[in-house]
């Protein structure tokens, strides 16, 4: 392994009957660059669909390759959901590296995660971390949050043309003037071109996360959109 992160046990799968989960017959887990650990108990159930299905023509499948060890850390904190989204996105990444995947590449499944992934609030974070009480039906679901920051560099800005909801950017929206956004359900990120600005700037997570929330952020400001990746790339690089 590679990166500042590591690993700490073993991935042993066994497929389950319905021929999509796979469970987990020891604990696995990884510690962050920052030294906090993500454990996953042994018997955890996970189907790699926390990596949105469209990027599988990238990486083949969720549990082969590099991306596999990382993907079931980040599949069992979505659904546990017992951290902040961000940063249940961000040690994808950060396991990502510790598996030897590109920085490049980390770079653009970090930033598809992070735009077509799941979200909760900080409510949901704590009431998941509460006792469940005995019920009849244990199905939660948790709403998402959606924040807007101003952009603050000319890669944020940029990203902004990559999101676009009924054929509109982001960015022609604001150089319109008019108001309000698009009411489509549907927000697009064009990973092609969010792939090239990735490595004309050579953003960092941080400023991947903070220029697709600034983008989404301006076109959820009426509607939230359910997100959609388009224009994933072709060639598989890793």
């Amino acid at each position: 392994m590679t990166g500042k992160g590591r690993y700490v046990g073993r991935i042993v799968f066994t497929p389950l009957a319905d021929g999509c989960l796979m469970e987990l017959l020891e604990e696995f887990g990884s510690v962050d660059p920052a030294g906090l650990d993500w454990p996953v108990p042994a018997r955890t159930q996970v189907d790699g669909a926390s990596i949105p299905q469209p990027l599988w023509s990238l990486i083949g499948s969720p549990f082969t390759g590099l991306y596999r060890d990382a993907s079931v850390v980040h599949d069992y904190y979505c659904d546990v959901r017992v951290r902040a989204w961000r940063a249940m996105h961000r040690v994808f990444y950060d396991a990502m590296i510790t598996s030897g995947v590109s920085t490049a590449r980390a770079k653009l499944m970090y930033a598809a995660v992070y735009y077509g992934g799941p979200r909760w609030t900080k409510q949901a974070s704590h009431n998941t971390r509460l006792p469940i009480p005995p019920l009849s039906d244990n199905q939660f679901s948790a709403p998402s949050d959606n924040q807007f920051s101003a952009p603050d560099s000319p890669f944020a800005k940029d990203v902004m043309t990559a999101v676009e909801v009924n054929g509109i950017s982001v960015a022609d929206f604001l150089k319109s003037g008019s108001w309000p956004p698009p009411s489509g359900v549907e927000s697009r990120l064009h990973l092609e071109s969010l792939e090239r600005l990735i490595q004309q700037y050579e953003a960092s997570p941080e400023q991947i996360a903070a220029a697709l929330d600034t983008s989404t952020g301006v076109m959820d400001a009426i509607i939230p959109k359910y997100r959609k990746l388009v224009d994933i790339p072709a060639v598989c690089w890793l």
